[in-house]
């Protein structure tokens, strides 16, 4: 069975989820340090064959009133890189906007100390947009 992948692409930060094969949850895998790791692009294909991904999930970080600016161009960016490493893959963009503070609650929730939130809130960041685009949330084809 396939499954989805989502990432929430930072500028220092790639948050990495994936779905479980019934495409019902969502599970935060890791953050990949962008400045540290030259292979990004390779690890995300990595983990699209390992856990036969048929779709990729990109969060969008458009602004409070919905435009998107330089951050969106970024992303869009990052997503054209990785596009050769996936070959046919569909990507969807969907609307991120407070997913990073969703994180920063989620961690608080589970106890996780604020000196540590660094090395969790992308992953979960891109677990909570990968279960809103699980749940219904319209993605755009991107």
């Amino acid at each position: 069975m396939s499954r989805v992948l989502a990432l929430d692409i930072g500028t220092v930060r790639v948050g990495i989820a994936i779905s479980d094969p019934s495409k019902k949850l969502a599970l935060p895998l890791e953050s990949i340090n962008m400045q540290k790791n030259k292979d990004v692009f390779e690890q995300i294909a990595a983990y699209c064959t390992e856990y036969d991904v048929d779709c990729v999930v990109v969060g969008l970080p458009l602004l409070m009133d919905g435009q998107a600016r330089a951050a969106v161009r970024r992303t869009r960016r990052f997503v054209e890189g990785l596009r050769p490493y996936l070959e046919g893959m569909r990507f969807y963009g969907v609307d991120e906007r407070l997913s990073s503070a969703a994180a920063e609650r989620a961690m608080q929730n589970m106890g996780i100390k604020s000196r540590d939130y660094h090395r969790h809130v992308d992953s979960i960041a891109a677990a909570l947009i990968l279960e809103g685009y699980l749940g219904g949330a319209i993605g755009e084809l991107i």
